[in-house]
């Protein structure tokens, strides 16, 4: 029954930490609308926590002492990390790290029943005060009637010991836990919830817990050099298939810049903030390139300082790795000046998107790059026009110098060479000149994407992507109608990839894959999903196109020392190449707000021009994407990852007790060869008595008389292992002065088990 009591007392405060953690989740009480479900979470706890009591049973035929509780921990982890590792179901991975941690504690606390009755006090103080002060376990769910139980039959238990001790007459367990089963059956009075938010003491506890062992897990493997990418930032391997929503701090961003934009509402005359966005793309380097083909722009189109403060500007940030390990350099999308430390010099120029070695946490790099307000309604307008010129006006070098000068303030030749700048000299697209750019890469291959390349894509992606453009008066309008034709999907982690598990965005035919089951199938997805259906129908449209992995990251309102970005942040988006502007994003991503939510509200000085006209045309009426229930399909992977984890977990137990039992053999066969005369007379005898246990035709009762036994071995035994006994008895009771065993004892002793393993099959040898 102490078994019992254990688990009661554990129980119980999984129950009260539940609802502490739902009190501070919000909504924790309106049932179906519960961040975590109270019942399934203690069913998992308590279906982990006999099976951690099994583990150790199971470990502790074959160890001795605690060893078999450290044992369990390895089938238990391997658990834990799988269920991490595919995000089926997060609450199983807290009940079952909440099993195991119990499990431990009790198989290594000291004073157990100390804890036991003085502890059970504490749980029904808690339990009060969650009653009284926050109106909560009033009998709204069964777990309130659980925890109910537990504590009666644990004050009880603990009630009783206080006054009664050991003496004659007391209670034994078995009555409480009988009360307790019949007070299950009686019904709680509920009375009405006027809860209100507790002190996040509870979220803060879990954060600490997840952020310590997301820390230890990232020191175990990030030196495991596997070819992955750790949870949220990843290359264009990513397939589409279901991911878990991370929170792990995978960069950290400093800036002496206002992480918002303040500007005066027309309506109210008031002063309003809007937040900063900022896409950290990985694997780009410092693109110079894309600084000229904007400055060019901007030349033709005869921009001046003031007009082009509305939509422009150079920043500064410094970007830290934190829990990330990859061979990718991360900054802002635009940076043309990257900086990192090396060997005390924190100026060392990075050129390259991706480096020869690995980046781990404590990496940092310093960028200068140009902010972009691509929800301008001033850039727009200069977007949206019908016609361009097929080449931008002659801008020599030192023209664009003093240009640069007059719009942001810097001098052009700390950025770049005469001679850099001359290679830049502008040319139509064309996917063979454009397939030596700094292109976005996977870190692990060396093949390049061809920005117009459409294999893979069916003629019914063709059609919708005509249907899409047609009548557009512009690329750029082109770009506009298919986001907003993507953004009516649904968003959706637990997702499909393409028809072939293999494709990812690393190819054409990888995104045609992804991109036709979305659009036509599932209808729903997530980020890699909406970017490869873009890119390709970008692609289709005559719009060259790639797919950016890295962040999209939304400053807070106010202004902190550094900007932690986690690894739900973790995003890739399309970017379209137009007409010498160059490569401008999109965000087809219905999980995100698009470039016009986060415009700076910038007004001109005055009344704008024909060239800078902030209105847009209005967009024809799209097509509407298939509704498709995906709930099937995704329950469908979720089974399918359960049974994966299980039988994985199996294996690993099953291979765990093997390595123990030949260990266990290893570690008999090396005593008795390497043991002494004594020693080894003492293995044989245990031995032989096994043996003729084992191979006993009627149940046989052992009262530690060696005499018993002989008469258990066959006849023409029977004489010989007398003998054996005999030396057996001579060493065990001896004084000292006997001689020692000799050679021909040993060998006596090792004949007559020899014997008995040919005559009993059942027997077993030594190294058993």
């Amino acid at each position: 029954m102490s078994e019992c009591i254990t688990f009661l007392f554990s129980v119980s405060p999984v129950i009260l930490c539940t609802e502490v953690y739902l009190l501070t989740s919000g909504d924790a009480y309106t049932p179906g609308n519960e961040p975590l479900s109270r019942g399934l979470f203690v069913l998992a706890f308590t279906l982990f926590f006999f099976l951690t009591r099994v583990f150790k049973y199971t470990f502790g035929l074959f160890t001795e002492g605690r060893t078999s509780s450290l044992l369990s921990l390895l089938p238990t982890a391997l658990l834990l990390f799988l269920m991490h590792k595919t995000g089926a179901f997060p609450f199983l991975s807290y009940a079952l790290a909440a099993a195991t941690a119990a499990g431990i504690f009790w198989d290594f606390v000291p004073r157990k029943d100390l804890l036991l009755l003085w502890g059970t006090f504490a749980l029904d103080a808690a339990a009060l005060y969650l009653f009284l002060v926050k109106h909560t376990l009033s009998g709204s769910f069964t777990t309130d009637k659980i925890l109910f139980v537990s504590l009666v039959v644990l004050t009880l238990s603990s009630l009783q010991r206080l006054l009664a001790g050991g003496k004659r007459g007391a209670f034994p367990l078995h009555y409480f836990v009988l009360l307790g089963a019949l007070l299950m059956l009686l019904p709680m009075e509920k009375s009405p919830i006027d809860w209100s938010p507790l002190a996040n003491a509870g979220g803060q506890l879990v954060r600490k817990v997840s952020d310590l062992a997301d820390s230890a897990t990232y020191f175990l493997f990030s030196g495991l050099d596997d070819g992955t990418y750790t949870t949220g930032y990843s290359s264009l391997d990513m397939n589409g298939g279901k991911v878990s929503d991370s929170e792990r701090i995978q960069l950290i961003l400093r800036t002496s810049e206002k992480p918002y934009f303040t500007y005066t509402d027309a309506d109210t005359s008031g002063k309003m903030r809007v937040r900063r966005s900022l896409y950290l793309a990985g694997g780009r380097g410092a693109d110079r390139q894309q600084l000229v083909r904007f400055l060019r722009f901007l030349h033709a189109r005869g921009v001046d300082r003031l007009h082009a403060a509305l939509f422009s500007k150079i920043s500064r940030i410094n970007v830290e790795y934190s829990y990330l390990d990859t061979f990718d350099e991360i900054a802002p999308a635009g940076s043309f000046l990257l900086y990192t430390e090396q060997n005390g010099d924190s100026h060392v120029p990075v050129e390259s998107g991706v480096s020869t070695s690995r980046h781990k946490k404590g990496y940092k790099i310093a960028a200068v790059y140009l902010d972009i307000d691509y929800g301008s309604p001033y850039l727009t307008g200069l977007l949206r026009e019908a016609s361009c010129p097929t080449k931008p006006d002659d801008l020599t070098y030192e023209a664009a110098r003093e240009y640069t000068k007059d719009l942001f303030a810097i001098d052009l030749k700390d950025v770049l060479t005469e001679d850099e700048y001359e290679s830049f000299e502008y040319e139509p697209f064309e996917s063979e000149s454009l397939a030596s750019e700094s292109l976005i890469h996977d870190a692990h291959t060396e093949e390049s994407a061809a920005f117009l390349d459409t294999a893979g894509a069916g003629s019914r992606m063709q059609e919708l992507a005509d249907q899409l453009t047609d009548g557009a008066q512009s690329d750029y309008e082109k770009c506009k109608r298919i986001e907003t034709y993507l953004r009516q999907y649904r968003y959706d982690l637990n997702a499909s990839g393409g028809h072939d598990p293999k494709s990812d965005m690393n190819s054409s035919a990888g995104m045609s894959d992804i991109a036709d089951r979305f659009l036509f199938e599932t209808g729903s997805g997530y980020c890699v999903h909406y970017a490869s259906s873009m890119v390709m129908l970008l692609r289709l449209a005559g719009i060259p196109a790639r797919a950016v992995p890295g962040y999209r990251y939304v400053f807070p309102l106010e202004q902190q020392d550094y900007y932690e970005v986690a690894g739900n942040c973790a995003h890739v988006w399309p970017e379209a190449y137009l007409d010498q502007i160059g490569w401008v994003p999109f965000e087809p991503t219905t999980a995100y707000r698009t470039a016009e939510a986060y415009t700076w509200h910038r007004t001109a000085p005055e009344p704008a021009s024909d060239d800078l006209d902030p209105v847009a045309p209005e967009l024809p009426e799209l097509p509407a994407p298939p509704a498709v229930n995906a709930e099937e399909e995704s329950s469908t992977d979720t089974a399918v990852q359960l049974f994966q984890i299980s039988g994985l977990a199996v294996l690993s137990i099953a291979l765990l007790l093997a390595a123990l039992i030949a260990g266990r053999r290893l570690v008999t066969v090396l005593r008795f060869r390497y043991g002494t005369p004594e020693k080894k007379l003492l293995m044989d005898v245990e031995m032989i008595r096994k043996m003729l246990r084992r191979s006993a035709p009627t149940e046989f009762s052992d009262r530690g008389l060696l005499s018993d036994y002989v008469s258990l071995a066959p006849e023409d035994l029977r004489p010989d292992l007398q003998r054996v006994f005999d030396t057996y008895y001579r060493v065990i009771y001896g004084n000292g002065s006997e001689p020692p065993v000799s050679e021909q004892e040993n060998e006596l002793a090792r004949k007559v088990r020899e014997g008995l393993l040919h005559s009993a099959p059942a027997s077993h040898s030594p190294t058993d």
